[in-house]
């Protein structure tokens, strides 16, 4: 029998997750489910249970994401205490900012290098930053957009908004070619 605070925690969390969903446009959220059968099934039928079971799935997701699903499976996240896991949590969202951090910083260098490729080949006779990335793959094959992507990609740039219409630039220069 599932403990009516574990109920009534959900249907209030999924009220507040459909509330915030509602107040601005492209937003999207999962739910907990609300069948208590599901509940049941994963032996969580009291509150108590249940943030305990969420609590350990997010330091594991957070050791995962930090470190790796390797490290995150080798850890005995159910014989720490709830004020260990919340520790760890913080140590791991610590790790995943300067992560984000780094790469942010390590994007940002790459597309200041690739502007200035450019840059520079459009000095040296391409006249535009068109002809410029012409040039510049113009001993590639291409066969889908995918091959644009990792081009792009090997610069360090595809996942910037720079790289992004880069890319789009790309599907408008290259000329496919049929896999032999």
């Amino acid at each position: 029998m599932i403990e009516q605070q574990l109920i009534d925690y959900v249907t209030k969390h999924n009220a507040e997750t459909q509330a915030w969903v509602d107040a601005k446009e492209g937003r999207w959220a999962g739910f907990i489910p609300t069948e208590t059968s599901w509940f049941e099934s994963n032996g969580w039928t009291t509150l108590k249970s249940y943030k305990r079971a969420m609590l350990e799935e997010s330091a594991y997701y957070m050791c995962a994401d930090a470190y790796s699903k390797s490290y995150a499976r080798a850890m005995n996240f159910k014989m720490k205490t709830n004020a260990e896991l919340d520790a760890l949590i913080e140590e791991y969202s610590k790790t995943i900012d300067a992560d984000l951090k780094e790469q942010s910083e390590w994007e940002e260098k790459c597309v200041v290098t690739f502007k200035s490729i450019l840059d520079h080949t459009v000095a040296h006779g391409a006249g535009d930053e068109k002809t410029a990335l012409r040039w510049l793959v113009d001993d590639s094959k291409f066969y889908s957009v995918q091959c644009i992507e990792s081009f792009v990609y090997g610069y360090g740039i595809l996942f910037t908004k720079y790289g992004k219409e880069v890319v789009e630039q790309l599907k408008t220069i290259v000329t496919f070619e049929e896999y032999a």
